[in-house]
């Protein structure tokens, strides 16, 4: 199936079917996509392809490779993956870091890895996307994006 880039951020809500069961959207990632002024939406869904795909893949031990396809694919979109901010630092952030998990309500999780690009703080030109690995389900949570969250240097 060829699933459809949006060339809108707006248009999420609708198009997170066509990664149902292996990504989850936070309530509030949804609501930040559609009032963003990133200027690459197609990049966030093309990132949000590769979270669904071959990081999802990578996490399961689908495959031999899924790591080398994993870091290929990040290196075809120019993002990097890491950690989001360490556990003792989140707590200073309020609840920034930390989410409802949309599938069980009263449970909560930390947004601890991010895919990001670029750097500064202009909107447009910024992509974070704040994420969990749900073990569990098998899946991916994302609760922010594409903006940057707060951290103690900003």
């Amino acid at each position: 199936e060829v699933i459809p880039i949006p060339s809108t951020l707006e248009d999420l809500p609708d198009w997170q079917e066509y990664v149902a069961g292996q990504v989850v959207f936070a309530p509030r990632a949804l609501r930040a996509a559609t009032k963003s002024v990133f200027a690459e939406p197609q990049l966030v869904y093309r990132s949000i392809l590769l979270l669904a795909n071959e990081y999802r893949s990578m996490r399961l031990g689908m495959s031999d490779d899924a790591r080398e396809r994993y870091q290929q694919h990040l290196g075809e979109l120019k993002l990097k993956d890491g950690l989001s901010i360490s556990e003792s630092r989140s707590g200073e952030q309020k609840d920034d870091y930390f989410i409802d998990h949309p599938l069980h309500p009263g449970k909560r999780i930390m947004l601890d890895h991010h895919l990001r690009r670029g750097t500064g703080r202009d909107p447009r030109n910024l992509l974070r996307i704040y994420f969990h690995w749900d073990d569990e389900e098998r899946l991916v949570i994302v609760g922010w994006l594409p903006g940057h969250l707060d951290t103690r240097q900003s």
